[in-house]
């Protein structure tokens, strides 16, 4: 399959509190938001990347590239609708890529300002196969009570795995859009109904699928985040650090630096230990293993995980070990000798 993300919108929710400002490239622990969307996707075995431009098209291409930096195939597609409004604007986005959708050719649909837990993006991405030439997948959340600005969410009322309506304003829902979709060429003949109505939103289309009962749920268990406010940029920062250090992450150090700082410190513990200083090498022999646990994180938060990275990592931890080992024993060695020559 191939990935398309929308990037065409201006985002102004969130300009005022950034400096040379562009939404999908707002940095958010070392990445912008569209390259984390970019390498979630790779790590999803998607390479063939498809963005929909509009606002600030030159700034986005200029630093995406073609994405040889990331691994993957990047091609653009410019929507001159992008002024129009947001729910036009995804509309039009949307349509933008329909002469480039190949002939019953299943994509993965999602915007550049939302992020997702790579388990969920994964698993979702694994479901393709379970939808019909003329169905939609869409990732739905059942889990209201932990959704972030709920009333800002496109509210979905479902029955069993099918979605039956759409709306910001439905009164009776039981789960919400994630905003991440595989879509089948039935969604561009959905836009083409809507729009003969006078409807233009993408929820327009998804309920003209859903009343034919040709959308299903695919309901999703990690974290999740439409990034469009200061309250829910800093929400995603919280949930990306959850399990890492945040001065470290929004440095460029790199993992490989961390296992290398690590084993450093490990050889320090190792001369204290031999040195005769036991206090201060258990010490440093405990912030080592600290720091050892964080480069894994750094590589999976930046997406730098790499056969070599890990081989490194596991090979140091063992020579740590071995150092330390080696250190306690000559201490005790001299410890012993000491003592007999003072006995004697």
């Amino acid at each position: 399959m191939r990935g398309v993300i929308l990037a065409a919108g201006e985002g102004t929710r969130l300009r005022q509190h950034f400096r040379d400002f562009l939404k999908p490239l707002t940095p958010i622990l070392g990445l912008a938001l569209i390259e984390r969307n970019i390498l979630s996707l790779k790590e999803c075995g998607i390479k063939d990347i498809v963005i929909v431009t509009g606002y600030a098209e030159e700034k986005i291409k200029a630093h995406i590239g073609d994405a040889k930096k990331y691994g993957v195939n990047i091609s653009y597609i410019y929507n001159p609708d992008w002024k129009l409004g947001n729910a036009t604007s995804v509309y039009s986005s949307v349509y933008s890529f329909h002469k480039s959708c190949k002939k019953d050719e299943k994509f993965v649909l999602m915007m550049a300002d939302h992020l997702f837990d790579l388990c969920i993006m994964s698993d979702f991405i694994s479901n393709a196969g379970k939808i019909k030439d003329d169905e939609v997948l869409i990732a739905a959340d059942n889990r209201l009570d932990e959704v972030f600005h709920l009333d800002e969410c496109t509210k979905i009322s479902c029955i069993e795995d099918y979605a039956v309506a759409f709306g910001k304003k439905l009164k009776q829902f039981n789960a919400v859009d994630c905003g991440l979709f595989i879509c089948t060429k039935a969604i561009f003949s959905a836009l083409s109904e809507a729009i003969s109505n006078s409807l233009y939103g993408l929820s327009d289309a998804l309920n003209i699928l859903a009343k034919k009962r040709k959308v299903r749920a695919h309901f999703i268990e990690g974290f999740w985040v439409d990034v469009d406010d200061i309250e829910s940029y800093n929400y995603a920062k919280k949930m990306l650090l959850k399990s890492a250090v945040p001065d470290l992450v929004n440095t460029s150090i790199t993992p490989n630096q961390i296992t290398a700082i690590s084993f450093i410190i490990a050889l320090a513990s190792a001369v204290c230990f031999a040195m005769l200083s036991p206090a201060l090498g258990g010490i440093l022999a405990q912030l080592s293993s600290i720091i050892d646990g964080i480069d894994g994180e750094i590589a999976r938060l930046k997406f730098l995980k790499s056969a070599y990275g890990g081989f490194i990592d596991a090979n140091l931890d063992r020579y740590a070990d071995f150092a330390n080992t080696l250190g306690m024993a000559y201490a005790w060695y001299s410890y012993d000798a000491r003592e007999l020559i003072l006995k004697n």
